[in-house]
């Protein structure tokens, strides 16, 4: 009598549970952005990150698969680095897959501030201006504004509450020619006026 004997190889289930999705700002001013995939209750082989624009309905320009790194028991993450682009309310998804099951979500959304406009520059003194410009409308929630200002052998900054429409700049060199913007800052990107 012949006896057949056969053993089955049975994998460890791990099932995606959930995945969560997160903006980070990496600079602002040349808007630059991650976006940062989150997966928890088991190894996830593969991630996805997608830009949808859902008030267009068309395929935003972003495209990234991650490799998952651990960071913790069962939680796994990966992350792209968007350059440039992005509007106000468009909204990425991430998914995660690791052969057994997926998961997706659509939970994180663009928040881009509008840009302001500069309305006057008015020289005070022989060393100081001050800078007006309009508040931006529609666009995310500005959280305050920057004011950036340069010649030609250096760069400087000098921040405003949101409350501010102006800024008096002093201790300006003479002789040099200035010119001036002003960013509105917000949770993920800023908007930035054109230079006077």
């Amino acid at each position: 009598t012949n006896t057949i004997s056969s053993s089955v190889s049975v994998g460890i289930y791990y099932p995606i549970l959930s995945v969560f999705a997160t903006i980070e700002v990496v600079s602002g001013r040349e808007r630059f952005f991650r976006v940062t995939c989150t997966t928890t209750g088991g190894q996830a082989l593969k991630i996805n990150v997608e830009g949808i624009n859902y008030s267009s309905v068309e395929q935003l320009p972003v495209k990234a698969v991650g490799e998952p790194q651990r960071i913790g028991n069962d939680t796994y993450y990966a992350n792209t680095r968007i350059i440039a682009g992005g509007n106000e309310g468009d909204i990425y998804q991430c998914t995660a897959s690791n052969g057994v099951a997926s998961d997706k979500t659509h939970a994180t959304m663009l928040k881009v501030a509008s840009s302001p406009i500069i309305v006057s520059l008015t020289q005070t003194s022989a060393t100081s201006v001050i800078v007006e410009w309009s508040q931006p409308s529609g666009g995310a929630t500005v959280t305050g504004y920057v004011v950036h200002y340069s010649h030609e052998l250096d760069n400087m900054t000098e921040n405003a509450p949101v409350s501010s429409s102006h800024l008096s700049v002093s201790n300006l060199c003479s002789g040099f020619i200035y010119i001036f913007s002003v960013e509105a800052t917000s949770e993920h990107l800023s908007g930035e006026s054109a230079a006077s």
